[in-house]
C-alpha cells in the first residue's frame, strides 16, 4: 500500500506563486536559516490574511505584494545605507541575469565605450582644426603686417605670379589663355 501525500494548506499559494514567478524556482534555498523560504513566507501570509479578515484568495494576493514590494524598497533603501535588513517576503538572492540579458548588457557597454571614444576623436579633431585655423590667422596676420610694412611689394607678388604662369606654360602644364580657340 502506498503512503498517503501530505498536503499543507499553502501548497496551492505556492504553486501559484511560482506560476506567476517562473524564475523563482531558481533561487537557491538555504537550509540552514531557520526562517522560512520567501515563497513558503509569502504563501504562509497570504493564507494569514484570507483566514483573518475572510478574504478570496486575490485579495490577500494584491495585500501581500503590496507588503513585498513595501519590503523590496525598504530592503534597497537599507542596503545602499549599508544597514542591515532581514528580508522575509522578497528573495535575498538576485537570480543571475539569462545570457540574452548578459550579452545585450555587453554590447550596451561596449556602444557606450565606442561613442565615448567617437566623441573624444571628434572632441580632438576640433581642437585641431581650431589650432589650425588659429595658426593660418596668425600667418595671414604676420603677412600682411609684413606687406603693409614694405611698401609696393604688392604688384611686384602679382607679376611673379604671372612669370610662374609662364613657365607653366612653357611646359605644357596648363594652356595659356593667350593661345587661340581650337576650331570647332
Amino acid at each position: 500500500m502506498k503512503p498517503q501525500q501530505i498536503v499543507y494548506p499553502e501548497d496551492k499559494l505556492i504553486r501559484a506563486y511560482y506560476n506567476r514567478h517562473p524564475t523563482a524556482r531558481f533561487l537557491p534555498i538555504d537550509l540552514d536559516d531557520p526562517n522560512p523560504h520567501f515563497v513558503r513566507a509569502f504563501a504562509l501570509r497570504q493564507l494569514k490574511i484570507m483566514r483573518a479578515q475572510r478574504v478570496p484568495e486575490d485579495v490577500a494576493l494584491r495585500v501581500v505584494e503590496m507588503e513585498a514590494t513595501e519590503e523590496e524598497r525598504a530592503a534597497t533603501e537599507a542596503e545602499r545605507l549599508g544597514k542591515p535588513f532581514t528580508r522575509r517576503l522578497t528573495p535575498k538572492h538576485k537570480l543571475a541575469t539569462g545570457r540574452i540579458e548578459q550579452v545585450q548588457e555587453e554590447e550596451e557597454l561596449a556602444w557606450a565605450e565606442t561613442k565615448r571614444e567617437r566623441f573624444e576623436q571628434m572632441e580632438a579633431k576640433r581642437a585641431k582644426a581650431e589650432e589650425d585655423r588659429a595658426a593660418v590667422a596668425a600667418a595671414e596676420e604676420k603677412a600682411r603686417e609684413e606687406g603693409s610694412g614694405s611698401g609696393g611689394d604688392a604688384e611686384g607678388e602679382v607679376e611673379g605670379d604671372a612669370a610662374e604662369g609662364d613657365e607653366d606654360e612653357k611646359k605644357g602644364k596648363r594652356p595659356s589663355a593667350k593661345a587661340p580657340a581650337s576650331p570647332r
